[in-house]
């Protein structure tokens, strides 16, 4: 999703979603991708795995809902 779009979702602002969005992308838990004047954003698994192994253990495979979409890791 683009900011716009998350911040419509969220009923953000601009200003914060992208603030937050820079910290989640600092922590290398989400990826950025520029596409025109929009950046798109989408879940990094590579920071994501780690951090639900170390609160989770490890786990094959692992399926959550988040603000109403499925989000599913699996191992490699």
């Amino acid at each position: 999703m683009h900011v716009t779009a998350i911040g419509e979702f969220l009923g953000q602002s601009q200003p914060a979603i992208s603030h937050h969005l820079t910290q989640l992308k600092n922590a290398g838990l989400i990826d950025c991708r520029r596409e025109g004047k929009f950046n798109f954003y989408a879940l990094a698994d590579r920071g994501l795995i780690p951090l639900f192994e170390q609160l989770f253990g490890k786990v094959p495979s692992l399926k959550m809902q988040l603000a109403g979409v499925e989000v599913a890791f699996r191992r490699k």
